[in-house]
């Protein structure tokens, strides 16, 4: 940066003086704890926390929309040396529970036909993730969380389905997402004992 007159020539000194400080500050700043969840745990750590987990009840009319949440899952867990995945009967220190309990469609684009041209594909589902040493009660209610994703209709029957159902698809990859973070930062459980 080239300074021209006198005054531009202060200001350009005391940024060129500024810059070296802002980027040891923002060095320090990362480094103050934060480790990505897909990276792998540090020399010496600790065995990875398992959480049970099967196939979640389906109650709407979507066919192997649990096959697909399921899949989404698994495919997180097992990126994270962290956390594994155990089969709902196995030894685990979270139980993750769910089910997936409404999906709509409605419209949000519209010619001047009211003809619709795009439309959001919404989930909701309810899920607990909770120790295995904690009871049932003690853990609260089951949280209610609704995602939605748009997808565009197309003029035959089976492009719209299509479009649907890479969606659905989004959604489920949305929300197993967020359970592996919430699992990732779930504090830490006591190792059960295998009988």
């Amino acid at each position: 940066m080239r300074c021209r007159s006198e005054k531009t020539k202060k200001e350009c000194g005391a940024r060129q003086r500024l810059l070296p400080l802002a980027v040891v500050f923002l060095l320090l700043l990362s480094a103050c704890g934060y480790r990505s969840p897909y990276t792998a745990a540090p020399d010496g750590a600790q065995a990875p926390r398992s959480v049970a987990a099967g196939l979640w009840k389906n109650r709407t009319n979507e066919l192997g929309l649990e096959t697909t949440l399921y899949q989404e899952l698994a495919g997180f867990f097992t990126q994270s040396p962290g956390l594994r995945l155990a089969a709902p009967g196995e030894a685990a220190d979270y139980v993750l529970t769910g089910e997936i309990v409404r999906v709509s469609h409605p419209g949000i684009g519209y010619t001047e036909n009211d003809l619709t041209l795009e439309a959001n594909a919404e989930l909701s589902v309810r899920y607990s993730l909770v120790k295995k040493t904690e009871s049932p009660e003690a853990a609260g209610a089951p949280r209610l969380l609704t995602l939605s994703e748009p997808y565009a209709l197309s003029r035959d029957a089976a492009g719209t389905r299509a479009n649907r159902q890479r969606a659905l698809a989004v959604i489920c990859q949305d929300l197993a997402e967020r359970i592996y973070v919430e699992a990732l930062s779930a504090p830490e459980a006591p190792t059960p004992a295998v009988p």
